[in-house]
């Protein structure tokens, strides 16, 4: 079996204004907020 693509996955981090910081500026990936203040993270069409 070979994994094509992935759906999500979650983190549960100390910081989150740092995680996002690191996945925006280093891996170039987009923030977006949704629901109660929740935070995700985009790259193409993955999140």
């Amino acid at each position: 079996m070979n994994i094509e693509r992935i759906d999500h996955f979650v983190l549960t981090v100390h910081n989150i204004e740092k995680t996002i910081e690191f996945y925006t500026n280093i891996l170039g990936m987009e923030v977006f907020t949704f629901g109660q203040h929740r935070k995700a993270l985009t790259f193409g069409s993955q999140k």
